[in-house]
């Protein structure tokens, strides 16, 4: 009856909660359980499935506001299980040396707890040990100790004392932990950080960061296929991913498709959700948008320098001060959109058009950039920053309107920054003082471009040294020679007053022109052979082979040798073939002269007659000839 007083279907309100939770569908589930928590402000089960919603979501700060709303919990200070909750709030507040101390009581109390325990076995220690020692390891980590990481995630690896949940978000870290230097365990931890069974184990957040962590790895191996399949996954569950979004783009890029690249980020800072991004992901968007935009200028790919259009000159007035309005108004806060690093990038876009340096750049684009200048400089004076540094970026622009030629401008800002600089009381006198004399020497040389009365009325201020030191006089001799040599080498006109002009500003009386000497190319020494005789012409036949000259003979045979001995070119005997031939009987008989001895064997072949012809006489060895005894 106090339902239907109460004007609330209760039991409809949870079954929307029970299928709002088995969809994760943590926002709805939050709006259903403010519907019960209305009129049932006690209903234990509706307080709990918010607060794990909130915290499903990461809205640390709206969960812990709930909590105190609601009566105070009676819990135990002394529980492993208090600690570790704790410690992940502070995780979450970015505050890692309370959270580490916090785990480390977590893990003595959960030890303590379970070693009085006989039943209790060390891998079921290890099993409630192993959550708090993986967010151990995350705070080293985001601590900057990496190698205290490392062991802490490999011993519970090696334990196998997690569940497979934890075991992916081990491996995860240990991925980042590598980045691109162990390939090869990198590839080992991607298998078996696979989420395919655990999608109603991890946050939405947990299995982003997985996959987005992934397709960066096969990005940076030039694996794009199995990048684009990461990135896939992710944007088909959360479409808003900045970090996926930026990796899109980029692969879109690698594959030559830089124009598809800047499509996809000019629409994804053109929706809704990228007024929901934080400012650090935004300027990443804007900063990797300009990149894109500026390769697609100039034609090159995507492994060149940032600043390579700028360089080469392929950038247009118009493309430059298109991007210039991009960052300022259509993609960016005002606020963020005049810091000093974006007001340097556009003012880097403006001059780095035409063909040359910034003398090239028309005279419009450069007002434009002075403008820009003038607008950073009136937003920040008035602020006081612990995040902008005003000496720092008053002096950037000083050395801007000098380099430009605004003497004028310059001076203005010389004068305040002197100013400032008597009204501080901080620091010693002698670098104050160091500091005062530099910067009067830049008004002076500011003063002298239009007024000579207050350049010559602020040098009467500058204290001159009696002795200069070794190191300040090479210095100003290498000033000075570099300075001669680039009057010599670009030709300019150095104008030296003269008796009748008296060297006031604006005559050109006595003017000598130094005209650039003409650049003598030296000459190398010719290499000469080592029996180079000057008188004689060189043999035409020099670059000829060795065999193909006139006056090659071949290899000389020893003449002493005989002649049936010396071979021809393929090894066969000359005048004795006929008689080493066994085949032909004929020729052996005739050849061979009758022996004295053997009367009867000339009437009569026998066996031994024709074994003795037929057996070719054995040449002596050849002798060599001895001199004549005399």
């Amino acid at each position: 009856m106090a339902h239907k007083q109460a004007g609330v279907d209760l039991e409809s309100l949870y079954s929307d909660l029970g299928k709002a939770c088995k969809a994760a569908s943590y926002s709805r589930v939050v709006a259903i359980c403010d519907k019960i928590l209305k009129p049932f402000p006690t209903d234990a089960y509706a307080l709990h499935c918010k607060i794990v919603s909130l915290i499903r979501q990461d809205r640390f700060d709206d969960c812990l506001e709930f909590f105190r709303k609601q009566q105070p919990l009676n819990y135990s200070p002394a529980l492993f299980e208090t600690a570790f909750n704790a410690a992940c709030y502070y995780i979450g507040k970015k505050d890692y040396m309370r959270a580490l101390k916090y785990l480390d009581e977590a893990e003595k109390l959960c030890t303590k707890t379970f070693e009085d325990d006989t039943d209790v076995t060390e891998e079921q220690i290890n099993e409630e040990v192993a959550p708090i020692r993986a967010q151990k390891g995350f705070v080293l980590q985001q601590q900057q100790k990496a190698d205290v990481a490392f062991e802490v995630y490999h011993t519970i690896l090696r334990q196998r004392s997690g569940d497979p949940s934890l075991m992916v978000v081990i491996s995860n870290n240990l991925i980042c932990i590598n980045k691109e230097q162990n390939a090869f365990d990198t590839r080992k931890r991607i298998k078996a950080s696979s989420i395919d069974d655990l999608q109603h184990k991890l946050f939405q957040a947990q299995r982003s960061s997985i996959l987005v962590n992934q397709a960066l790895f096969y990005l940076n191996n030039n694996q794009l296929d199995a990048c684009n399949a990461k990135l896939k996954a992710v944007l088909n569950e959360d479409p808003n991913n900045v970090r996926a979004v930026m990796l899109s783009a980029v692969s879109l890029a690698k594959s030559k498709q830089s124009s598809a690249g800047v499509r996809l980020l000019e629409n994804f800072a053109k929706s809704s959700a990228f007024d929901e991004v934080d400012k650090q992901s935004r300027l990443a968007v804007i900063f990797l948008l300009v990149h894109l935009q500026l390769m697609a200028a100039s034609g090159t790919s995507l492994g060149a320098t940032p600043t390579a259009p700028l360089r080469v000159g392929k950038l247009t007035a118009e493309v430059a001060d298109a991007l210039s309005e991009q960052i300022l108004a259509k993609l960016l806060p005002k606020e963020i959109a005049l810091l000093p690093l974006i007001a340097s990038l556009r003012v880097a876009l403006l001059l780095g058009t035409g063909t040359g340096g910034a003398d090239c750049v028309d005279e419009a684009t450069v007002k434009r950039t002075k403008e820009i200048v003038f607008e950073t400089l009136e937003v920040w004076s008035k602020k006081s920053s612990d995040k902008i540094d005003s000496d720092r970026l008053l002096s950037r622009c000083i050395d801007f309107f000098r380099f430009h030629g605004f003497a004028e401008d310059a001076a203005h800002l010389l004068e305040q920054r002197l100013d400032a600089l008597k009204q501080m009381s901080a620091g010693s006198e002698g670098v104050k003082k160091q500091q005062q004399q530099s910067l009067l020497a830049l008004l002076i040389q500011a003063y002298s471009k239009f007024d000579h009365a207050k350049a010559s009325q602020a040098s009467r201020h500058l204290e001159f040294k009696e002795k200069l030191s070794e190191k300040e006089v090479d210095s100003l001799e290498s000033i000075f020679l570099f300075n001669m040599k680039s009057i010599k080498k670009s030709g300019r006109v150095v104008t030296a007053p003269t008796p009748k002009s008296g060297g006031k500003a604006g005559d050109t009386e006595g003017a000598v022109a130094v005209t650039p000497k003409k650049h003598k190319k030296k000459k190398r020494p010719p290499r000469l052979p080592k029996n180079y005789e000057p008188g004689v012409p060189p043999d035409p036949e020099r670059w000829l082979p060795r065999r193909e000259r006139t006056g090659y003979r071949g290899k000389r045979r020893d003449k002493r040798q005989p002649l049936h001995l010396q071979r021809g070119p393929q090894g066969v005997t000359s005048s004795t073939a006929p008689e080493l031939d066994m085949g032909n009987t004929g020729a052996s008989v005739a050849s061979t002269p009758p022996s004295a001895g053997s009367g009867s064997a000339g009437t009569g072949p026998g066996p031994s007659a024709n074994n003795a012809q037929r057996r070719p006489q054995q040449n002596k060895p050849h002798k060599s000839k001895k001199g004549k005894r005399r």
